[in-house]
């Protein structure tokens, strides 16, 4: 006797637009918790922190080609983060005060402060692990120069010791949802 035959099913080719939705989702997944405890970190406040993730991310929704068609979609997400972050409040050091560029801060802060591991630091900002590593020991050369008194002491060290987890600690940040 004859087996009743089955119909083979074919994959249907993915929309460009469904594969977009989904690589965004998936981007989203990943960065989502770290992109708030760097917006807290930066504005110490959790409404306007999660609010300008969310915009962040409704902007990335918009440019979402436009990032993945991009040299480093990360480093363009995180631009657009900063971005975002910077309309709703500034660094605290005024524009040109400040003894580093914008990614040594950004560094010092993901590493030092919230204790990311430096090549999540670098995946974060979009750059290669050996320039998160450059920008750091520029960083701690800065450092070395200044008086204590001029310097929060996250940004002389790990004050937040690797294994005593703080406040801002990649590990245990507030969920923003």
């Amino acid at each position: 006797m004859n087996a009743p035959r089955r119909r083979s099913r074919r994959a249907r080719p993915l929309s460009d637009l469904y594969v977009r939705r989904l690589t965004l989702a998936a981007f989203h997944e990943l960065h989502h918790d770290a992109y708030g405890a760097y917006a807290f970190a930066r504005i110490a406040d959790w409404g306007q922190a999660r609010q300008c993730v969310e915009d962040a991310f409704e902007v990335l929704r918009t440019q979402w080609r436009a990032a993945l068609c991009s040299e480093r979609p990360a480093a363009y997400s995180w631009e657009v983060l900063r971005e975002r972050i910077s309309l709703q409040q500034p660094w605290p050091i005024p524009q040109g005060c400040s003894p580093f560029p914008d990614a040594q801060l950004d560094v010092l802060l993901l590493h030092r402060l919230l204790l990311f591991p430096l090549d999540r630091t670098a995946a974060l900002m979009g750059i290669e692990d050996h320039a998160a590593q450059a920008l750091l020991r520029g960083a701690e050369r800065a450092l070395s120069g200044l008086p204590a008194q001029v310097a929060p002491a996250w940004w002389r060290g790990p004050t937040l010791a690797r294994g005593r987890a703080g406040a801002y600690s990649g590990a245990h940040t507030r969920p923003l949802t």
